[in-house]
């Protein structure tokens, strides 16, 4: 698990630091990408991870028996609790490109086929944690899969709604959010509520990244930032209400729903209050007046 935290902080050091290089000096890019790391990810994945026994049942790391595992029956997993990799990779970093696209555009647009491939990078994270092959890292690649694809109809069918058209930047958008959804609740879930997932997620990603794009001069930043952001908060919240054996659906409880949107809540709260104050440091020109 902690080769797993590392690689994931990792993966989100470089992406930030990658994109932040389209709009500032490397020396400000490489900084607030170390900063970030330290200060979202790690805490985060102290959290979510079960490293820290406070929060231990937050997001997919709650301590359920172990249900027993037949091929003909894949939806009864046992969960792995890296699946809260979607809420310290995607969601944290959603939010920081959503704070920085206030600024004027960048210099090179976000090409719509980067977000297809960070879909696979996140799958590809996801499944690499299982580190061996199982039943549970069949379904994760199947799920994690649907999810995405899935996540892409969502879009497409929210694009075709929105705007009387579907194009391959929505779709791909879409498919992001699919996979960052899948990276957190997959497992938890039958293959049916793996395709709701996706096709939720990759709507409201592309629905809430149409509505915030319209006020950011960065568009294309502000729509990868709301599938990012939407796929894991739109997942944990259905696996709260559906989760196998622990939804609200199924228990008539609500504590574990409100485990999640408590975990959700959290993740976006810290990740945009760390956001914004790089913003308004390290990220800040000297000439720029202060935001409103």
């Amino acid at each position: 698990m902690l080769l797993y935290t590392l690689a994931v902080a990792a993966a989100c050091a470089i992406a930030l630091e990658r994109w932040l290089q389209r709009r500032f000096s490397r020396r400000k890019a490489v900084t607030c990408a170390i900063v970030w790391t330290l200060a979202v990810c790690l805490p985060l994945a102290w959290e979510f991870f079960g490293l820290s026994a406070e929060l231990l049942g937050l997001l997919g790391t709650i301590d359920v028996p172990s249900l027993d595992v037949e091929l003909s029956s894949l939806s009864a997993l046992s969960p792995p609790s890296d699946f809260a990799g979607g809420l310290i990779f995607a969601l944290p970093l959603g939010a920081a490109l959503l704070v920085f696209s206030r600024r004027s555009r960048t210099r090179t647009s976000v090409p719509w086929w980067g977000a297809a491939y960070g879909a696979i990078v996140v799958l590809t994270m996801t499944a690499a944690a299982e580190l061996v092959i199982t039943p549970a890292l069949l379904w994760l690649l199947v799920g994690g899969a649907l999810t995405a694809v899935s996540g892409g109809v969502g879009a497409a069918i929210a694009e075709l709604i929105a705007d009387r058209r579907v194009t391959a930047r929505g779709i791909a958008i879409g498919v992001l959010a699919g996979a960052c959804g899948a990276a957190t609740a997959t497992a938890w879930l039958t293959w049916q509520w793996a395709i709701v997932i996706g096709v939720a997620g990759g709507a409201i990603g592309h629905l809430l990244g149409k509505a915030i794009s319209r006020r950011r001069t960065d568009a294309e930043s502000a729509r990868l930032g709301s599938a990012l952001v939407a796929g894991p908060a739109v997942a944990a919240l259905l696996l709260g209400l559906f989760g196998l054996g622990s939804g609200l659906v199924h228990t008539g409880s609500p504590a574990w729903f409100i485990d999640q949107a408590t975990g959700v809540a959290l993740a976006l709260a810290w990740a945009l209050g760390v956001a914004w104050a790089l913003r308004l440091t390290i990220l800040r020109r000297a000439s720029e007046p202060p935001p409103r």
